[in-house]
């Protein structure tokens, strides 16, 4: 898990200025007053909540990040695919990350995703999962 602060952009189309990085669930950063965007990852989720320092206070921020879990295990599987659960305009799922392990377990975003698992470059199976925020969902393919 990251937590990056950045202090937002003066202009539209314009990069947020990164500001600092930790590598905790419990990061502590000393900032001056002033409004903020924390960019908290966690494997492919990611979540943007705004932060307002206020000076000479203490400011503690719960942050939910809106993330669940992806688990699965499919028999001689030795890659899978994460892709979109809603397809495109042109019919596809948009590729969001390969894993070459035995199993898959992979931090996402709450919502749907559409998981294939592969031995070599055959197709073992594919299923559709729905993931909640803060729950792990666990799928055995085929």
């Amino acid at each position: 898990m990251s937590v990056d602060i950045r202090k937002p952009a003066a202009n539209a189309g314009e990069k947020d200025d990164w500001i600092a990085t930790e590598y905790s669930e419990q990061p502590i950063f000393d900032l001056p007053a002033g409004k903020y965007i924390a960019v908290v990852k966690l494997g492919i989720g990611e979540s943007h909540p705004n932060i307002e320092v206020v000076a000479g206070k203490l400011t503690e921020v719960v942050i939910n990040a809106n993330i669940g879990f992806i688990a699965t295990i499919a028999a001689g599987a030795t890659s899978y695919e994460v892709k979109t659960g809603k397809k495109s305009l042109d019919g596809s799922n948009a590729w969001l990350n390969t894993s070459y392990d035995p199993a898959l377990n992979l931090a996402v975003n709450a919502g749907a995703y559409l998981v294939k698992a592969f031995n070599g470059d055959a197709v073992i199976g594919e299923k559709l999962v729905e993931v909640k925020a803060g729950k792990r969902s666990e799928i055995a393919i085929p």
